[in-house]
């Protein structure tokens, strides 16, 4: 699948409420609906067709993201999504209701969205 097609499907994608309130809960947010359906989609991670390795993470990989890439999410507020590559990751920013890509290394966030289907030019 495509992240176009992805992002065309999204309002079908059911909330898995299990995925949600473990994430909720794990930062200490609410998630609003696009970022419900968005980890719901597949439990166990998925690569997009078109992309260079750009990876959408399980909840797994999520929640275990603070102590895999070494960097305190909870406290910086942001929850990430997607890897896509050279230590940045897409982000949902729960402080500015809003999503970023998040560099790991340079700890700099950049290309804010109101919706994760903006980054579909960039990808």
């Amino acid at each position: 699948m495509r992240f176009k097609d992805f992002i065309q499907q999204l309002d079908q994608i059911q909330v898995d409420e299990f995925a949600v309130q473990a994430l909720n809960e794990h930062f200490q947010c609410q998630l609003p609906l696009e970022v419900q359906k968005v980890v719901s989609f597949q439990k166990e991670g998925f690569f997009f067709d078109d992309s260079i390795g750009y990876h959408l993470l399980s909840l797994k990989q999520i929640l275990q993201a603070s102590r895999e890439l070494q960097v305190d999410f909870q406290f910086i507020r942001l929850m990430p999504v997607m890897d896509i590559s050279s230590n940045d990751f897409i982000c949902f920013d729960y402080s500015l209701n809003s999503w970023c890509v998040y560099n790991i290394v340079d700890e700099t966030r950049f290309l804010p969205a109101q919706h994760i289907g903006e980054y579909q030019e960039w990808m």
